[in-house]
C-alpha cells in the first residue's frame, strides 16, 4: 500500500476505503461555515449511506479530509487503546459520543457494544437508552466498579476471536478518574489498558491537555493511538505542531498520526 495510505493500515479494516460523493448544495455549510471549516460535513446517515455495510470488525471513528473513513481495526489490537487530548471545549466529549452513537447505525448490537463512564452523567443519558449500550454509570459508583469487572470477565472468558464480538470502553476524564480511583479498580484499569484490545475489549479515553500530567505514568505509557483536538500549545512530546492544533475547529475536527504526517478529520453531523 503506498506510504500516504497507512493510516488505513493502523486505523482501518477490511472495509475498503472510498471517496464520498460531494454533498448536496442543500447540505453544504453556509458561507461562515465555510470560512472556518477546510471540508464539507456530512450526516451519519450520508456517511452510512455512501460507506455500505460494516465489517464488524470496524468502528467509525470520522471522515478525513480526502472524503475517505476513518475506521478503527477492532481486530487488530497493536495499536493499543486511544487516548483523546484538547484543551477544555474540543470536542473530547463529542468523540465519544459519536463514537457510541455511530455503533446503532453501522453495527448490530450482537457485533459491538460499548460501556461509558463519565464523572458527569447529564451529557450522557441519551446513550443509555441505545440498543448496543452495555452500560452509563458516574466513574464514581458501585456500578462503574461494576461495569468494568464485568468488561474483564467478558473479554477473557466471553470473546472469540472468530464471533466478532467487541466491546469499546469509554473513559471521559481519566486524570479525574485516577485521581480518587482505588487501588483495585486502578490495577484493574490498568490490565484493561494493557491486555483489552487482544481481547476485544477497546478503551478510548479523554484527558484535557491541562490534566494530562495527572493521570499516572502507568496508565499513560500503555495509550497507544493519540488523537488531538483544539488545544494552545503541544500537550506531549510528538504531538502535532502547535499552529496544526491552533487551526483545528475547537469542537469537532482532530488530527491523527498517519506515518510522518497528521490527518485531519471530522465527526459526522
Amino acid at each position: 500500500m503506498p506510504e500516504e495510505s497507512r493510516h488505513f493500515d493502523l486505523l482501518t479494516t477490511a472495509v475498503t476505503p472510498r471517496a464520498l460523493p460531494a454533498p448536496r448544495p442543500a447540505d453544504r455549510p453556509a458561507p461562515a461555515a465555510q470560512q472556518r471549516r477546510r471540508f464539507p460535513r456530512w450526516t451519519l446517515a450520508q456517511a452510512v449511506e455512501a460507506l455500505g455495510p460494516f465489517s464488524p470488525e470496524s468502528a467509525l471513528l470520522g471522515v478525513a479530509v480526502d472524503d475517505l473513513p476513518v475506521l478503527l481495526d477492532l481486530s487488530d489490537p497493536s495499536p493499543g487503546p486511544l487516548l483523546i487530548v484538547g484543551q477544555q471545549r474540543a470536542g473530547l466529549q463529542r468523540f465519544l459520543f459519536h463514537t457510541a452513537r455511530s455503533l446503532t447505525a453501522t453495527h448490530p448490537r450482537a457485533e459491538v457494544r460499548f460501556i461509558l463512564l463519565s464523572p458527569v452523567l447529564r451529557f450522557w443519558l441519551p446513550l443509555s437508552r441505545l440498543p448496543q449500550s452495555a452500560g452509563v454509570a458516574p466513574i464514581f459508583s458501585r456500578q462503574a466498579d461494576a461495569l468494568l469487572h464485568a468488561a474483564e470477565s467478558w473479554g477473557y472468558q466471553a470473546w472469540r476471536p472468530t464471533h466478532h464480538r467487541y466491546l469499546l470502553l469509554l473513559i471521559d476524564d481519566l486524570a479525574r478518574l485516577a485521581a480518587y480511583c482505588e487501588e483495585e479498580t486502578f490495577l484493574l484499569i490498568s490490565d484493561l489498558l494493557t491486555h483489552g484490545p487482544a481481547h476485544g475489549i477497546w478503551p478510548i479515553v479523554t484527558a484535557t491537555s491541562d490534566s494530562l500530567s495527572r493521570v499516572p505514568s502507568a496508565w499513560r505509557q500503555r495509550l497507544g493511538v493519540r488523537i488531538y483536538g483544539q488545544t494552545r500549545a503541544a500537550p506531549l512530546h510528538g504531538s502535532p505542531p502547535a499552529f496544526q492544533l491552533q487551526s483545528l475547529h475547537p469542537t469537532d475536527e482532530y488530527l491523527l498520526p498517519a506515518g510522518q504526517n497528521w490527518l485531519r478529520f471530522s465527526l459526522p453531523l
